[in-house]
């Protein structure tokens, strides 16, 4: 949703950029989309000064050498006014939902701090930067390792797809037979030099400053399906600037107008399949993952059919918050309660057992491979003050069901009532 919205915005400054019809309103709907995507997610705020160059370009722009048919003076406050309508209106229902200024200040406290620490650039402990045990040019080389590996592209076919299109905008600029000003007016040229500033600063990001512990491929995916637009973009940029070319010389053979076809068009394939897999392939490593050793799989599958058994027979299944045993639940089709949010398990001085399904002994908890890799542990189970956990038979470090118990020194006085 996020990248649908600032590509969105992007479009539409490029179509004011070309002499569009109404651009005050269309410089409007652009900025619009733009506040939507920061309330949507804080990772936008890395297009918002891609839209400010693009609003640059936009006072600088001359299409064939005239000056733009619409009052520059007004693009920048029409543009504070879009972006600032939703986000107002965002924020308002906010402040009043939390019922006061002074809960709505720790909220956003509590957002930037969890934003920066998450960002990679700030904030101590596992899964910060400042754990990270790489840095600089060996920090960008080990994520860009990881980033092949999870796209399943090869570590050179990948750098190719994702530096051509950068270096041949970088070429039609250079090359360009007009005033710089005037070739921003071209269709597609303003677009692709806010495509190109979003991903490269989203790519920079992910390389070069996310911690290595969440360089996962989902916090990418928005790059590269940017830089999979450029490539279209400049693609049909480069056969425009080629036409041109081609109107200003005397016309070719047929037979050399059939070769230049058949290239361009080789080309435009090849742009385009060559970073397509990038960003299709979220589903396909899960796949990969879960199939690629028929041990881990087997063991899991069995695992996933004994906790479904326990579910049958009316027992709760439980999971661990963000660690949430996600093949079990895949391949047994099963709800899992989260524990963690129980005070038992987050260290509250007294738990609660809601479903009484702990006391009752009708309680489990499940762990299994993906567990591990989230949470950079063994395969022990979680802690509790409140909670014992009993491995049942058949479990390894692939995965295990533990069945959850109240420790014999919790008496009844730490215990809430039941349906509290």
């Amino acid at each position: 949703v996020v990248g649908a919205l600032v590509i969105g915005s992007f479009v539409l400054l490029g179509e004011v950029a070309t002499v569009g019809r109404r651009p005050l309103w269309t410089v409007f709907g652009a900025s619009v989309l733009l506040g939507l995507a920061l309330t949507v997610k804080i990772v936008a705020f890395i297009a918002l000064p891609v839209f400010a160059i693009g609003l640059v370009g936009l006072l600088l722009v001359r299409p064939g050498g005239e000056k733009p048919p619409f009052r520059r003076a007004l693009l920048v406050p029409v543009a504070i006014v879009g972006g600032a309508l939703p986000l107002s209106a965002v924020e308002l229902q906010r402040l009043i939902s939390l019922g006061s200024v002074a809960a709505f200040k720790r909220y956003w406290h509590q957002q930037f701090t969890s934003a920066q620490s998450q960002a990679g650039v700030a904030g101590t402990g596992q899964g910060t930067a400042a754990t990270d045990k790489s840095h600089g040019l060996q920090k960008v080389a080990d994520h860009f390792h990881l980033l092949s590996v999870a796209t399943g592209i090869n570590s050179a076919v990948l750098l190719i797809a994702l530096v051509t299109p950068f270096v041949v905008l970088v070429g039609l600029f250079l090359y360009r037979r007009m005033a710089w000003r005037e070739w921003l007016a071209k269709p597609g040229a303003l677009l692709s030099i806010a495509l190109a500033g979003y991903g490269g600063a989203y790519l920079a990001w992910w390389l070069a400053i996310t911690p290595t512990a969440k360089t996962w491929l989902r916090r990418v995916i928005i790059a590269l399906a940017v830089v999979v637009l450029l490539a279209l973009v400049v693609v049909g940029m480069a056969k425009d600037r080629y036409l041109e070319r081609k109107s200003l010389t005397a016309a070719p053979s047929p037979r050399r107008t059939l070769v230049a076809r058949v290239v361009w068009g080789i080309v435009a394939v090849l742009a385009v399949i060559s970073v397509i897999p990038a960003v299709t392939t979220t589903q396909f490593e899960a796949k990969k993952s879960y199939n690629t050793n028929g041990t881990i799989r087997d063991h899991l599958v069995d695992l996933a059919a004994q906790a479904k058994k326990l579910h049958e027979q009316g027992n709760v299944l439980y999971a661990g918050d963000f660690l949430s045993a996600p093949t079990v639940a895949l391949y047994g089709d099963l709800p899992l309660v989260n524990l963690a949010t129980f005070p038992g398990f987050t260290g509250h001085p007294v738990y609660c057992d809601p479903a009484a399904g702990i006391a009752a002994g009708k309680a489990y908890y499940v762990w299994d491979l993906f567990n591990i890799r989230l949470a950079d542990r063994s395969s022990s189970a979680p802690v509790s003050l409140y909670f014992d956990f009993t491995p049942l038979p058949g479990g390894s470090a692939l995965g295990t069901i533990y069945k959850i118990s109240v420790k014999k020194t919790v008496t009844a006085e730490y215990r809430c009532p039941v349906g509290s």
